[in-house]
């Protein structure tokens, strides 16, 4: 029998709140994240703090960041008397790290809002210098472009390029409140030891979202290309490093689109000087 928490605050609709609500549960996925003793935690959006009242345990030090007032206060009393736990009042994406954080990699973790999962990812792969480990919740689908999916994508490239990412758990809807339509995955980041350097992340970033805007489209047609490199230079490139001219962007490993990328931007500089 599952033992449910009964919520002393109503979930917010409009910052997407679910709340995890079984003690027994919450303890399964915090098991899942197998963390050292002594770390030092991020936690992203405490909620009512079904997962801080483990993080807090092994005599972890953890800062939690919640963007909703009201729930801020209610946490405030709540842990009080706990000393390892520091607590702000604010929109993660907003927080100074900086400011806040010591010199030491923190450990990420986060059952996060459903509907702003993908900006709050990209905020942690933005400010990967200060974090060793990620442990984050997304629905399944989202969850599956990252670690499963036999075609590339935007997402799954800007994960690789500093992180190993694997499966931890599926959570059941039931197990949320209010309860949602979807199943919950959380995932494990890793941060790799050896990292491909890009110097622009989010001209990358933009390059991705132009390449696989038409993923299925061959690079050679693509017109977001042909505006910078001729397709002379192209197919030059393209033989080059051994790619063949049929290839499509879902079709091409981080490695291949990065050297991609250099070589576009390589004329694209050209040009704009």
């Amino acid at each position: 029998m599952r033992q449910k928490i009964i919520l002393p605050i109503k979930p917010n609709k409009s910052l997407g709140q679910n709340f995890l609500n079984s003690s027994l549960e919450t303890k399964r996925i915090f098991e899942s994240f197998n963390l050292p003793t002594k770390s030092k935690i991020l936690e992203i959006g405490a909620g009512l703090g079904a997962l801080t009242d483990f993080l807090i345990t092994e005599n972890n030090s953890v800062i939690a960041v919640e963007k909703d007032p009201n729930i801020y206060k209610f946490l405030l009393k709540k842990y009080q008397k706990k000393s390892n736990l520091k607590i702000f009042q604010e929109d993660i994406l907003n927080f100074k790290i900086a400011l806040n954080l010591s010199n030491n990699k923190y450990i990420v973790v986060g059952n996060l809002p459903f509907s702003h999962c993908v900006p709050i990812l990209k905020w942690c792969l933005n400010n990967h210098q200060h974090f060793s480990d990620l442990y984050l919740s997304f629905p399944q689908s989202i969850a599956e472009k990252i670690i499963n999916s036999k075609k590339n994508n935007t997402l799954q490239s800007l994960c690789n390029l500093y992180y190993e990412t694997t499966f931890l758990i599926n959570v059941k809807p039931i197990y949320f409140s209010p309860k949602p339509k979807i199943l919950i995955t959380f995932l494990h980041f890793k941060i790799l030891k050896n990292k491909i350097k890009i110097e622009d992340k989010q001209e990358f970033e933009s390059f991705l979202y132009d390449i696989f805007k038409y993923k299925r489209k061959k690079i050679l047609n693509n017109s977001e290309f042909i505006k910078w490199i001729s397709r002379e230079d192209l197919i030059k490139f393209f033989k080059e490093i051994n790619l063949n001219l049929q290839i499509r962007a879902e079709n091409l490993p981080l490695e291949t689109l990065v050297k991609l990328f250099k070589k576009i931007n390589f004329f694209k500089n050209k040009q704009n000087k």
